[in-house]
């Protein structure tokens, strides 16, 4: 299994459980997880071209349904979703916990599933630090201006590290949307505090969803460190 070492995910945000899935298993773990899935993820697994990311695939949305599943007191197998305009899937109108919200992200061996149980919706990004190694050039397509200028003095190892914070950062948040990609990053600018904590707004100065908790931070497991950023949008007051 994949064992993530320090600094682990805090307990401070007041709505999310983040849970860090381990997606390396036995390949009879792997066909009791397949078993769990429905049609439409069985399919959607069985479209993936190498072996290694149908099991992160297969392992991430098993895991998912378990989780769920010990909110809803149900099998994982008669959890039933629907998906919203842009994709963001949701339980289905008439599990036992209507206010139960959830996301999943993964990336190269590692996976990251965010829940929420009063409403409030979560978004989660995990990224592989080293993919963005070659997204420097293209960073005009998920940067705003003033956050590419930004860059030009850093070190190469700093400006990799700042591209996935803020890539990771912009994708939790309009995940937690539920528009996902479909948003623009380019549009969207983040400001770090210089801790953990981050705030994300529309470059155009209109007004943004209010955050209930954010964090960013880097984990590593079996040789590669991952980027990893949780959002929560609600109308709750923000953390203090």
């Amino acid at each position: 299994m994949n064992v993530l070492a320090q600094p682990p995910i805090p307990a401070v945000l007041p709505a999310p459980q983040v849970v860090l899935v381990p997606v390396c298993v036995t390949p009879d773990r792997l066909r009791q997880m397949l078993s769990l899935l429905d049609a439409d993820e069985a399919a959607r697994a069985s479209r993936f071209v190498h072996a290694a990311d149908q099991a992160v695939y297969v392992a991430s949305h098993a895991r998912l349904r378990e989780l769920l599943a010990i909110e809803c007191g149900c099998a994982p197998q008669e959890l039933r979703f629907v998906r919203g305009p842009f994709g963001k899937p949701a339980l289905c109108p008439g599990h036992a916990q209507p206010l139960l919200r959830f996301n999943l992200s993964h990336s190269r061996g590692c996976a990251v599933i965010a829940l929420t149980r009063d409403g409030s919706e979560p978004g989660v990004d995990i990224e592989a630090v080293e993919r963005f190694d070659a997204m420097h050039e293209a960073r005009s397509l998920f940067m705003t201006p003033a956050e590419c200028a930004a860059l030009a003095d850093m070190h190469p190892l700093q400006r990799r590290d700042r591209l996935a914070r803020s890539w990771t950062a912009k994708e939790a948040y309009t995940k937690a949307e539920g528009r996902g990609l479909a948003h623009g990053f380019h549009k969207l600018e983040v400001c770090f505090d210089g801790s953990e904590r981050f705030s994300v707004r529309p470059a155009d100065g209109t007004s943004a969803r209010p955050m209930r908790g954010v964090w960013s931070g880097t984990v590593a497991g079996q040789g590669t460190f991952y980027r990893v950023a949780v959002v929560v949008l609600g109308a709750a007051s923000p953390l203090a």
